[in-house]
């Protein structure tokens, strides 16, 4: 079981891939194996605030044909988000 493992982070879910238990480390994580039909129930995934990535934001100028470029601001500048660490 694990987050983010092929999306990265988004705002609803701001953390990095982590497996179960609450590790990064997929060498770490715990396997499970969970046949057709069957039911698990009681796994814990811990994610901790340490864990969360932080929103980032600056100012981009971007260069290229205009329909490639994203929306401008009612201020004339493009603001591009990023989540990191």
């Amino acid at each position: 079981m694990a987050i983010n493992v092929y999306t990265g982070p988004s705002k609803e879910l701001p953390y990095g891939t982590t497996y179960l238990p609450g590790t990064t480390d997929v060498i770490s994580a715990t396997m499970i194996q969970v046949q057709a039909d069957q039911h698990v129930e009681h796994l814990t995934l811990q994610l901790s605030a340490a864990q969360r990535l932080h929103e980032r934001k600056f100012p981009a100028n971007l260069n290229g044909p205009m329909d490639a470029l994203p929306p401008m601001s009612p201020s004339g500048s493009t603001k591009m988000n990023t989540t990191s660490n």
